[in-house]
């Protein structure tokens, strides 16, 4: 046997390996091209938009300072539509007195959320989610309190914005 060239062996072992490579390659590329055209993609996509705008609005209507109010009000008309901005623009002056008679500051965080019903040719959509607030009011130290909410979305041309957001009541009459 020569010295120079390697073993059989070894000619045999890359041979099997690189054609492995390529059955691999062509089997995850045929899959990724079949699924790349599946609806049930476009759905998860969809699901996945819906999820991460109604936690996001969902935090914003939950994050309250009296100190920054006009920046507040702009942050909720920026995720909401309908009825749900008509009301609080309605109703602001009313909100920024209370919020400066209690000196109320709370910060949110979503605990946990899920996509309850997706209409995609609707444009409809609830996600139902677990908040946690740290609400300080008159200077105090933040106390955590924790909501569920029920959240309606409507797709609009900017996107998914709020509609309807509701307190979910749960036995024993806590939120």
């Amino acid at each position: 046997m020569d010295d120079k060239q390697p073993p059989r062996v070894v000619l045999w072992t890359t041979a099997g390996l690189a054609a492995a490579a390529v059955l691999a390659a062509a089997w995850f590329g045929v899959g990724w091209l079949w699924l790349s055209g599946d609806e049930s993609v476009e759905f998860a996509k969809e699901r996945e938009a819906v999820s991460t705008a109604g936690q996001q609005a969902i935090v914003n209507f939950n994050t309250l300072d009296y100190r920054n109010f006009d920046a507040m009000i702009a942050r909720w008309q920026e995720v909401s539509t309908g009825a749900l901005q008509a009301d609080f623009v309605a109703d602001k002056d009313r909100a920024r007195k209370e919020l400066e008679q209690l000196k109320q500051v709370s910060t949110a965080k979503v605990l946990d959320a899920a996509v309850t019903s997706l209409d995609t040719r609707a444009g409809k959509a609830t996600v139902m989610s677990v908040v946690e607030r740290m609400v300080s009011l008159d200077g105090q130290p933040a106390e955590p309190l924790r909501f569920r909410f029920l959240a309606e979305l409507t797709k609009t041309d900017t996107g998914w914005k709020l509609n309807a957001l509701a307190p979910i009541k749960v036995a024993g009459g806590a939120s």
